[in-house]
């Protein structure tokens, strides 16, 4: 786990400053503020998420007045994914004046009582709110990850937060038509990012897209299937679930392996239909994801880059 190192941390372990000094030039410390370090190693192999928290934890220790952290800092504060985007910390102020701080990102806006949350020792936007900025403004695949894992969070609740995501962004002279797009096009039924970013590759490249797509298995079995693409079946395939042991609920890579590879057998022979897969290098980018289902015959029926929309006010989400 990545911890914090202050110098009274640093004392305790008989770390001087002294050998600070030394530890930073050979890389093995790295400083994110004044007085404030983690050890490199284990910072870098941290998910971006962590990274920002760690960032942001740090300005807070650090500063007296470090404003209200919103935007993805905010996203990874409420548990959200934080993808395609880097761990700089973005803070949000009604005057965002004043001196630039290294790695920090200052918006400027004005934000009601009930835009602010105490999320242990971080004032951030709420959890609307912070969805109704990175609608606005963040990279699609950033903000559609977020918005997914939100709607998927609230389960019946996932109506009213869209709703109330939708009012918060109009509020905004800048980025309304991208936000309500966004938030048309999210789904709570995504159940990773690769599956949420998978959608957006998918829908841009012109095929028409259904998800979590239940197949009546045999013996009375129930699958659910990623993706329906025109006619063929589609799946996101992480490869956490052949090694985070949360995921192997005590069964080895290999009897994993082989489970999944059974239940493909029963959805083809029940559907008698194709069913591709892809992996993190595949959704690297749309064309990425294209040349591989073209490369297994897979095809678009559509023309590359219609979107779907579901009401002619909407824009694209990109």
């Amino acid at each position: 786990m990545t911890e914090l190192l202050d110098r009274h941390r640093l004392a305790s372990e008989g770390v001087g400053w002294r050998r600070v000094a030394e530890l930073r030039r050979q890389g093995s410390l790295l400083r994110l503020r004044p007085g404030i370090f983690v050890r490199a190693e284990q910072f870098t192999r941290a998910p971006t998420a962590t990274r920002a928290l760690l960032r942001a934890h740090a300005l807070a220790a650090t500063t007296h007045e470090p404003g209200v952290f919103s935007h993805t800092t905010a996203a990874a504060a409420h548990g959200l994914p934080v993808v395609r985007t880097d761990d700089r910390v973005h803070t949000t102020d009604i005057d965002a004046r004043g001196a630039a701080r290294v790695g920090v990102v200052r918006h400027r806006g004005p934000l009601a009582d009930d835009d602010i949350v105490r999320l242990g020792p971080l004032r951030c936007t709420s959890l609307a709110r912070t969805l109704a900025d990175l609608a606005r403004t963040a990279p699609c695949e950033t903000s559609i990850a977020a918005m997914d894992a939100a709607l998927r969070a609230a389960g019946p609740n996932a109506q009213a937060l869209r709703e109330t995501v939708g009012l918060i962004a109009r509020r905004s002279a800048h980025g309304v038509s991208r936000a309500m797009g966004r938030l048309a096009f999210a789904d709570g039924g995504a159940e990773s990012p690769g599956e949420s970013i998978s959608r957006i590759h998918l829908v841009r490249v012109g095929f028409r897209v259904r998800t979590q797509i239940v197949v009546a298995g045999p013996r009375g079995r129930e699958y659910r299937v990623d993706f329906e693409i025109d006619d063929v079946l589609g799946e996101f395939d992480g490869a956490a679930k052949y090694s985070d042991p949360n995921l192997l609920g005590g069964r080895t890579p290999e009897q994993a392996l082989l489970a999944e590879k059974r239940r493909e057998d029963e959805i083809r022979g029940v559907t008698q239909r194709r069913l591709v897969r892809w992996q993190w290098p595949e959704i690297a980018s749309s064309d990425a994801l294209e040349n591989h289902l073209r490369g297994l015959g897979v095809r678009p029926r559509q023309t590359r880059g219609a979107f779907l929309t579901l009401g002619t006010e909407l824009g694209p989400p990109w």
